[in-house]
């Protein structure tokens, strides 16, 4: 898997350096056409090809789609893929997409609170790699400022079969992975494609929220897709600067920094094509099909928080800096939610957060209180009254864990919650139990997750990447 991996992010960086990409570089809307895909999805049962779902796709590669994972996997689950995929792209914005390819899985697709994205490769019907002649020139997307102008690109399922095309701005972001625009899009455009001002792509549409007076659009940042994909190791997005003008973002040692006197990135990588058994009968089940499909709906919800650009910075100890020549993505992924205690020097406490996978220095009940307002998680109380509370911090060490059996727990562990329909009660899932405890304040917060941390060594904490800024709510 580890080699899959890297070679999976070796050619996505191929799309990343095509000369297109630079800074300067400005791609039309009228060339954007040719890159964003219609998908439909199907079970196959005994011959015949239902359509399940209709989305769409963005190309980032000869032969690689980018698109939401709910578009290809069982709308019941999310975890299966569905047994077909098919998909087209139209020569202009007036035609409907002919379908030409089949749309298989790779090794990365997730879906979850905090990520619905899959990336999937196309083929011929025998089998062979489908090549497509352009795909999209990706940008920089952690420099997406606030008020940016862009366009959301995508296939409705209302929309006619031909591409529909809305423009809007940068309205806000959700925590670090995404953007809310007023740029309006309908099911189906999930999956499309985000594009700046210059038309290079910097996410993905996968979900609106809509209200008595307006309704937003949530896009999927393109660097925190890669960032998750190919961990930390390969894909490294700079928080200190996120959505600033002079961020950097670099994938595989080669940093993109967005900037009038853009250099370019400094590595050129070819990767290999690789076959599997065709499944060509689903595009001429497609292509000849005229009935109405079952499309997805979009379901993130936006978070209601109040955010500024406030940062709280402080100082990481020296003995616990990270050593990149240690990490491990496989690692990261255990520690995630869990409250780390350094056995080794003076008991210094850090939380991991279940978001990006980064250490945070827990100093002191000031710290802990401002981590309660940055990762803290909206809950509703009927959902929160889902997860079994406990009274004290001694009772969770003891209690029987719930993991394997309350679904809505396990998919909550190590989260910081907070009662928005309340007044913002702050809990904290344990990832051993999926118990919660209630932190009524910072000293509470600081005192409960030292007492519930997990003791670790200087070496194992090396493995971890931190931040040393948080972002104020």
């Amino acid at each position: 898997m580890k080699q899959a991996r890297r070679f999976f992010a070796l050619f996505f960086l191929l799309a990343l350096i095509q000369p297109s990409l630079f800074a300067h570089a400005t791609t039309d809307t009228n060339s954007n056409v040719k890159n964003v895909a219609v998908i439909y999805c199907g079970w196959r049962v005994n011959g015949e090809f239902t359509i399940v779902t209709q989305g769409s796709g963005v190309l980032i590669g000869d032969h690689t789609v980018l698109t939401n994972a709910h578009v290809v996997t069982d709308p019941d689950d999310h975890v299966r893929h569905l047994d077909w995929c098919v998909g087209g792209v139209a020569e202009n914005s007036y035609t409907a997409p002919e379908i030409t390819f089949e749309l298989r899985p790779t090794d990365f697709y997730r879906y979850d609170e905090y990520f619905d994205y899959a990336f999937m490769d196309t083929y011929n019907e025998d089998g062979s790699p489908y090549t497509f002649n352009s795909y999209a020139a990706v940008a920089n997307a952690d420099s997406m400022v606030l008020n940016e102008p862009i366009t959301v690109m995508g296939y409705p399922a209302s929309g006619g079969n031909t591409l529909t095309t809305t423009t809007g701005n940068i309205v806000g972001y959700v925590g670090t992975n995404w953007f809310k625009t007023n740029a309006t899009v309908d099911e189906g455009s999930s999956g499309g494609a985000g594009f700046d001002s210059n038309g290079n792509l910097f996410g993905i549409p996968t979900a609106v929220s809509s209200g008595n007076y307006a309704s937003f659009t949530f896009l999927q940042n393109i660097n925190a897709i890669a960032e998750d994909a190919f961990g930390s190791t390969l894909a490294v997005r700079d928080y200190d600067t996120l959505y600033q003008s002079d961020n950097v973002f670099c994938l595989y040692d080669n940093c993109y920094q967005f900037a009038e006197d853009e250099s370019s990135w400094t590595q050129n990588v070819v990767a290999d094509d690789t076959t599997t058994e065709p499944i060509g009968d689903a595009i001429n089940s497609v292509n000849g099909d005229s009935a109405t499909t079952d499309s997805t709906t979009d379901t993130t919800t936006e978070d209601t928080s109040a955010q500024t650009d406030e940062p709280l910075t402080y100082t990481v100890p020296d003995h616990a800096r990270y050593d990149a020549s240690r990490h491990k993505a496989s690692f990261d992924t255990r520690m995630k939610g869990y409250i780390l205690l350094q056995t080794e020097e003076h008991g210094e406490a850090w939380y991991v957060n279940v978001n990006d996978g980064m250490r945070y220095y827990m100093r002191d009940g000031a710290i802990a209180y401002q981590m309660l307002r940055s990762f803290g998680l909206g809950i509703t109380d009927a959902d929160l009254l889902k997860i079994p509370a406990v009274e004290t911090v001694e009772e969770m060490r003891t209690a029987k864990s719930v993991c394997s059996t309350n679904p809505t727990a396990k998919r909550l562990r190590g989260q910081i919650l907070l009662q928005v329909q309340q007044h913002g009660e702050a809990w904290y899932i344990h990832p051993d139990t999926c118990r919660r405890v209630y932190m009524k304040d910072g000293d509470v917060a600081y005192s409960t997750m030292r007492f519930l941390s997990l003791g670790i060594t200087d070496e194992d904490l090396a493995k971890l990447p931190y931040s040393s800024t948080l972002i104020i709510k």
